[in-house]
């Protein structure tokens, strides 16, 4: 059995983890295909049996220029959305099988000598 990575969450001392709990988002996949009829009816079949895959919105606040540098490698060596790995949902503490499903989205909101970034992070299950 093929063994993943985990992606790091920067856990602080004062939380189990370093992640925003205002950035976490999960939303489920709809498996339904609908066709519109001239008619007014709707017909629907689904699109597969397996159950609904999960997409996660998530970040971080405040990460550190090393926690940044530390993440954007975590991504390069995934070569962004190729490679699947685990990600410990903050929530439940279940681990999913995901992949990146876009870009990972920096913002800079350092001051002077202190940098600091928030970055936005969009999952989707394999």
């Amino acid at each position: 059995m093929r063994s993943y990575a985990l992606m790091p969450n920067f856990g602080r001392i004062s939380t189990s983890t370093g992640e925003d709990s205002s950035k976490h988002k999960v939303e489920l996949e709809d498996q339904a295909i609908r066709v519109d009829s001239d008619n007014g009816y709707v017909f629907t079949r689904p699109r597969h049996t397996r159950k609904a895959r999960k997409s996660f919105e998530t970040g971080f606040t405040d990460l550190s220029e090393t926690n940044r540098k530390e993440l954007v490698k975590f991504y390069e060596a995934r070569m962004g959305g190729v490679e699947p790995f685990f990600y410990k949902n903050p929530v439940s503490g279940d681990l999913h099988l995901v992949r990146f499903a876009d870009k990972l989205l920096f913002s800079y909101k350092g001051i002077g000598g202190v940098h600091l970034w928030d970055v936005l992070i969009k999952l989707t299950e394999v």
